[in-house]
């Protein structure tokens, strides 16, 4: 699951923000260690 929050600071470049939760699924419980992961993430898109 994935949350995100765009800014768009002026023309040609944004910045993206967000926060990722990866639940495992049945393969992973399998074949090993299955925590919980979670995430935060910065992104910078430039555009010309």
């Amino acid at each position: 699951m994935d949350i995100t929050v765009v800014w768009k600071a002026r023309k040609g470049l944004a910045f993206l923000v967000g926060y990722s939760i990866f639940v495992p699924g049945g393969f992973v419980e399998e074949t090993g260690d299955d925590p919980l992961a979670h995430f935060f993430y910065l992104q910078t898109t430039v555009t010309f």
